[in-house]
């Protein structure tokens, strides 16, 4: 590749890590984006504000030092999409926060790169699911 070609690529490639950044401040629910070992790669404010620590400290661990499960590193591996996860979520404190975790996995070739954790309140879909059975009745 010769240097304006390498420019260009490092350029767009620059590009879309802005718009990643910009479409994931627009989620309120925690999301992280990990890589295949789980190294997070990107997460949200969301995210930052339930761990109480800036993105800067929490990009680049692993995410088993944020959120605890028994199995959500071997999901990542295995690059299999998970509809909901029970986890636990540790802040700065090291008060436990429970979330169900739904995870996308990305896939390039067929070979797993990573993926997308999304955390929501098991709580509220609880009260959520509540609500529509009341008005199915």
């Amino acid at each position: 590749m010769d240097g304006r070609v390498w420019e260009e690529a490092r350029k767009e490639r620059l590009k879309l890590l802005r718009e990643v950044e910009g479409l994931l401040s627009f989620i309120r629910d925690p999301v992280f984006v990990v890589d295949a070992q789980g190294y997070i790669a990107h997460t949200n404010s969301a995210a930052e504000q339930i761990l109480e620590r800036p993105q800067i400290v929490v990009i680049g661990k692993h995410i088993t030092e944020f959120v605890q499960s028994t199995s959500l590193s071997q999901h990542i591996k295995q690059g299999r999409p998970v509809a909901s996860l029970a986890v636990c979520m540790r802040n700065v404190k090291g008060d436990c926060v429970e979330f169900s975790c739904r995870l996308h996995p990305l896939l390039v070739d067929k070979h797993v790169e990573g993926a997308i954790l999304f955390f929501t309140k098991p709580v509220l879909r609880n009260v959520y699911k509540r609500r529509v059975n009341l008005s199915e009745s």
